[in-house]
């Protein structure tokens, strides 16, 4: 069997081909999970706004091993699980400016990249964002971006210290709060504060609910409490001969990513930069994980 995710909302443009597609959908919705019926060598047309269109073969990603580089195609036991990744169209830009005698580069296209004397030092996905302006305070250098989610980017000196969208901000002359909802099946917060030429990272938690997890839950609730950098909630989530000494310890085991995509209820791939870093399989039992394999 074939499954498809999008990372986009879209429609599918072309003949009858629609027809193999989950009973006929032509609309699909980003992140959802969809069945095809059937797979014949024949072309599909997706589309989705402001983004570039995708044409893509279902028959020769699964078994011609065609390489695309907006979708990746991945077997695990008998079925193909295929992800496809729209480009969104942005107009170019580039700025630069000086400091602490430093050259800073601020380019904006497809991706939001950081450079300082022309070594890159961040890059990230571009959700529809303008440059605004930069502050320096203190040892500190906010370089501001402006859209539906607004997005900061902090240096210090020669060094990154921070860099993230965000959904609230407190600002005044002295202090700076900036807070990231990681929407999440904890509902997790990530604060970046200001105060005093120091700068803090930390979580909150956005619910003051309490949390009685299902069984069938635990592995989606631990891979976003690994995402989130919250250990701690990790290893409360593990058997007792699982549990580390050291929480922190536990995102050695896995291979770096950001972002994962079930593709049955104990088993999901994990991706980075829209690449397949590996897929991940949960055992559980009495209400813990009692076994993790890396395949």
């Amino acid at each position: 069997m074939i499954y498809l995710f999008f990372d986009e909302d879209c429609s599918l443009i072309c003949n009858n081909a629609e027809q193999n597609l989950s009973s006929g959908n032509k609309i699909f919705l980003k992140n959802a999970k969809y069945k095809l019926e059937e797979v014949e060598n024949e072309d599909f047309l997706f589309v989705s706004p402001f983004c570039l269109p995708i044409t893509t073969n279902f028959y020769k990603l699964c078994y011609k091993n065609l390489k695309q580089k907006n979708a990746i195609c991945v077997k695990h036991e008998q079925d193909f699980y295929i992800f496809l990744k729209f480009s969104p169209i942005f107009d170019c830009f580039y700025t630069q400016f000086s400091f602490k005698g430093a050259l800073v580069g601020v380019c904006l296209s497809s991706e939001i990249s950081i450079s300082i004397n022309g070594n890159i030092k961040f890059s990230t996905k571009n959700c529809q964002l303008k440059f605004s302006h930069y502050e320096q305070k203190g040892d500190f250098c906010f370089i501001h971006f402006v859209g539906k989610t607004n997005f900061v980017a902090i240096l210090k000196g020669q060094e990154l210290a921070f860099a993230d969208y965000y959904h609230q901000a407190n600002i005044n002359k002295n202090e700076l709060y900036f807070l990231t909802k990681l929407c999440d099946s904890l509902n997790h917060g990530r604060v970046c504060h200001f105060k005093d030429n120091k700068l803090e990272n930390y979580l909150v938690y956005l619910d003051d609910e309490e949390l009685n997890l299902k069984q069938e839950f635990l592995p989606c609730v631990f891979l976003d409490c690994l995402l989130a950098g919250n250990y701690k909630y990790c290893n409360m989530l593990l058997a007792e001969n699982l549990k580390h000494a050291k929480p922190e310890k536990i995102k050695d085991f896995f291979c770096e990513f950001d972002k994962f995509y079930f593709l049955k209820p104990n088993c999901c791939a994990l991706l980075k930069k829209d690449a397949l870093a590996g897929i991940c399989e949960f055992e559980t039992l009495n209400n813990c994980i009692s076994n993790i394999k890396l395949v």
